[in-house]
């Protein structure tokens, strides 16, 4: 069994001289215990040369691993002497230091204190911190450049590439302008720089994409519809979409494309010249007479050859993303009505502005308006990106500030139509052609009246806006019922005072009164106001009103068919 030396593991092994720190008894027995150990027979005595050979060997290695331990540890103690010197030095160093800088600010202070003298360096102490933030905003206005530098270079070829720089810019700018009023140090100028370039950036990367795709429209003669389009249509058409996403995905309102707001100027300027010029078609006197026609014969003329050729670059562009369903952004015939939408507007404007003191345009323009929001729903079926709602129309944003004036005129002009139909010479007279066999016969004048609720109804019903169908409702349909309400009222009053004593003679009643209620006279004078109640009672039902309406109705009708009928009753047969 060879012998088992370890003392490298216990550093104890180091530090102990076996020759003085291990008494002599002990050694004797180690050594006595070792031999006994190795020699047990006479055989163990041949092994003996090898033995003292194996013993050599190890005590060598024991007395080199003592003496690289011994350099070890010598050189230990000089470096820790060498550091502890050194940091005493460094130590000292510092304090020169320190009262040498005291010492000068106090020499350029003049200060008998340093804290007197802290106090009289803020001064130059903020002049540097100005200049450092000067340098910051120098380094600031290097980037801006470089971003603006770097968008330029990619375009047109490569709009993807150039709107990164572009968004590092804007981001920049809404930074800067988040944090303007929260920091301490303000700089509107920079600010304000900032988002300018920004701005200028985006007009100058749009003018540079638009530019292209105009240069190659009139390569092809655009708007001749009949030149077939080229690659570079399309390839331009995609760059400009490309240029427009994060404006894209940050739109909350309808958005004009940018392609299809090139494909519109010379629309645009043809529209000015006829219809917002000097032109006889642009008179506000003819309303929309031409104009709106005009913008939907360009809509058809423009169909399809918006869908062949927009139509698969629009698909392709927005294949997989959360505008896939949009109408705006994948039909090509939805995007262009987007884009003409602002000349319908402005025209409109000044068409309103110039008869508003004109009721009677008034009223006929905005209805004008109201069947041109239809057409352009039901034809093209356009739903303004609101797959939910629909398009709320041009007459929605119209009577945000005209409805007013507009009900007023819808309001006189009801209220003159009824009167005109109570001043016609048949308005009392039987209807007997009218309504189905076993049914009340009505008058003229009734068939009339519910003829112009039948009117009134139909704009209502154009009405978009909740709170403006109520207030049409209330001011027009209502208005005309109550009046017509208290025609027919004040006549069955007129008929039951003149049928009894006490109301012949409070009315002091003629001869030829009370012969008009007596006998079929009689008869006739009451079949007029029931006929006419009840036909309109039962118009009111056939036009479909929420309950609510009907109930309205209901309440505010003359009376109801049963106390009409118990009236009537009391006529052909009287009680007793």
């Amino acid at each position: 069994m060879s012998l088992q030396i370890e003392l490298e593991r216990s550093p104890k092994a180091y530090l102990c001289n076996p020759n003085v720190d291990i008494p002599v008894g002990e050694r004797n027995m180690r050594v006595e215990d070792w031999l006994n150990d190795k020699i047990q027979t006479t055989a163990d005595m041949n092994s003996l040369s090898s033995l003292l050979e194996n013993v050599n060997a190890k005590q060598k290695q024991l007395e080199e691993q003592l003496r690289d331990a011994t350099t070890k540890l010598a050189e230990a103690k000089r470096a820790a002497a060498n550091h502890t010197s050194s940091l005493a030095q460094k130590t000292q160093a510092f304090e020169r230091q320190q009262d040498d800088l005291r010492a000068r600010l106090m020499m350029l202070t003049s200060s008998d204190s340093p804290e007197e003298a802290v106090r009289r360096l803020e001064g130059p102490m903020e002049k540097l911190r100005q200049v450092e933030l000067a340098q910051a905003y120098v380094e600031l206005l290097k980037d801006v450049d470089d971003m603006t530098k770097e968008a330029r270079q990619n375009l047109p070829d490569n709009p993807t590439e150039a709107l990164k720089p572009y968004v590092r810019l804007k981001q920049l700018a809404m930074a800067l302008q988040a944090t303007q009023n929260t920091t301490e140090v303000t700089a509107p100028h920079l600010v304000a720089y900032v988002e300018q370039t920004a701005t200028h950036l985006w007009a100058q990367m749009v003018q540079i994409m638009v530019r292209e795709f105009q240069d190659v429209l009139k390569t092809l003669k655009w708007p001749d519809l009949d030149v077939e389009v080229s690659r570079v249509w399309q390839t331009c058409f995609g760059r400009l979409l490309d240029l427009q996403a994060p404006e894209i995905r940050e739109a909350r309102e309808p958005l004009i494309l940018l392609p299809f707001a090139v494909l519109v100027k010379e629309i645009e300027l043809k529209f000015r010249y006829h219809f917002m010029g000097t032109t006889p078609t642009s008179g506000s006197s003819l309303l929309g007479e031409y104009y709106l026609n005009w913008i939907l014969d360009v809509i058809d003329s423009h169909e399809s050859y918006l869908r062949v050729n927009a139509g698969p670059v629009l698909a392709a562009h927005f294949l997989g993303s959360s505008l896939a369903g949009n109408s705006l952004y994948i039909d090509p015939v939805s995007a262009f009505i987007t884009a003409l939408l602002p000349l319908v507007k402005d025209k409109t404007e000044v068409v309103l502005k110039d008869i508003q003191h004109d009721p009677v345009h008034l009223s006929k323009f905005v209805g004008q308006l109201m069947i041109w929001d239809d057409s352009v729903r039901s034809k093209y079926k356009y739903d303004g990106g609101n797959i939910e709602f629909g398009w709320v129309g041009v007459t929605w944003h119209v009577l945000d500030k005209w409805f007013a004036p507009w009900l007023e005129a819808e309001e006189r002009f009801a209220l003159q139509r009824y009167e005109d139909i109570m001043q016609s010479q048949d308005n009392g007279n039987i209807d007997y052609d009218s309504n189905e066999s076993q049914k009340t016969k009505t008058t003229f004048g009734a068939t009339k009246v519910t003829d112009l609720l039948k009117t009134i109804t139909t704009q209502y019903k154009d009405l978009r806006r909740a709170s403006h169908k109520v207030r049409f409702f209330l001011n027009t349909q209502i208005a005309v019922l109550d009046k017509y309400q208290i025609r027919l009222s004040e006549s069955l009053d007129a008929y039951i005072s003149l049928t009894s004593t006490v109301g012949r003679i409070a009315t002091g009643a003629t001869k030829e009164q009370q012969r008009s209620v007596e006998g079929m006279a009689g008869l006739v004078s009451l079949c007029k106001v029931f006929g006419s109640a009840d036909h309109i009672i039962s118009t009111l039902e056939s036009l479909a009103y929420e309950m609510v309406s009907i109930s309205i109705i209901r309440y505010n009708s003359i009376m109801s068919s049963t106390d009409m009928w118990l009236v009537f009753r009391g006529i052909i047969f009287p009680v007793g």
